[in-house]
């Protein structure tokens, strides 16, 4: 038997000023879906809709990964473009030499 891990596939969403509560992956998590629910309310409004995206996400990425895996196929992580990194990549593209 042996073991493998499938990582988020998503950066991290609620990290930077322009961030909001409706990111994918607000919460930041690497090594799995991560989500965070308030407990003073209904349990309809307790969890936010972008942390069961974020959810459905994974779940999508984990069987597309295990689908390639069993093929025999070789694996190449996805990019995924997100607002976050494009604005750090903008603050930095002044200093790159």
């Amino acid at each position: 038997m042996s073991m493998f891990w499938v990582p988020m596939g998503d950066h991290p969403g609620a990290n930077w000023s322009g961030s909001t509560q409706n990111d994918f992956n607000r919460l930041g998590a690497f090594l799995g879906p991560m989500s965070q629910s308030l407990a003073d309310v209904a349990v309809e409004a307790a969890t936010p809709a972008s942390d069961l995206v974020t959810g459905e996400r994974y779940g999508e990425r984990f069987a597309r990964v295990v689908r390639h895996w069993s093929s025999g196929g070789d694996y190449q992580t996805e990019r995924f473009v997100d607002a976050a990194t494009s604005a750090a990549r903008a603050r930095a593209a002044p200093f790159a030499k």
